[in-house]
């Protein structure tokens, strides 16, 4: 799995992130981009940095951010950045107001009742 973390981050250009802030009235989406080796530091490809439970793989190194790979979901890799972390870098905010939320389903789904 960590050679897997190692070869995808030398091979991808970029990642984006999106993190999600809800306040009363709006849900803004926060989009980050931020450089595949920064999320897989030397540290992350050491074994002895990780701790194994039964559920999934924990780092233990102190890298900025959590990482963890868990076993139920096909071993995927699961991150926990702070907004702080010094290597995003904001593209974008998208903000939808939640009563606009969903409605773009009642569209697709009436247009799919037309069809039939």
């Amino acid at each position: 799995m960590l050679e897997f973390l190692n070869k995808n981050a030398t091979e991808l250009d970029i990642y984006l992130v999106c993190a999600r802030e809800e306040d009363q009235d709006n849900i803004n989406y926060h989009i980050f981009s931020i450089l595949p080796n920064t999320l897989v530091p030397e540290e992350i490809l050491d074994a002895n940095n990780w701790k194994e439970n039964s559920k999934e793989w924990k780092l233990k190194a102190n890298v900025g951010f959590e990482a963890s790979i868990v076993k139920q979901m096909s071993n995927q890799l699961w991150y926990s950045i702070p907004l702080t972390f010094p290597y995003l870098e904001q593209l974008a905010v998208v903000k939808i107001s939640k009563s606009e939320i969903g409605s773009t389903i009642l569209e697709i789904l009436k247009a799919l009742d037309k069809k039939e």
